[in-house]
């Protein structure tokens, strides 16, 4: 049978698998990546809140910088997360039109 499939995936299955060990190759790849998808997203919405802590704080000029930083990296890895599970989606479509 199968192997156990590693936590962390390699990025494409092997060129040589059939089209259906691609499909469930991809499936639980898209599984994982809408779930970091959705824990990012969550992470963009507790932007705001955040970002009210920081200004009644002691010293909100500090902490903005520090905020605008980490701001721009979630919502980079938002914006990342989101593009992969679109690709994915992508992929998928295409092998299971072939």
């Amino acid at each position: 049978g199968m192997a156990p499939m590693p936590e962390a995936l390699p990025k494409d299955p092997p060129v040589d698998a059939p089209t259906e060990d691609k499909i469930a190759f991809y499936e639980k790849r898209l599984e994982q990546a809408v779930r970091l998808r959705d824990t990012r997203k969550k992470f963009v919405e507790r932007l705001p809140e955040v970002q009210a802590r920081v200004e009644s704080s002691p010293n909100p000029d500090e902490g903005m910088k520090a905020f605008e930083k980490r701001k721009a990296i979630v919502e980079d890895n938002y914006a990342k997360a989101q593009a992969d599970v679109e690709d994915l989606e992508k992929k998928l479509a295409e092998l299971r039109g072939s």
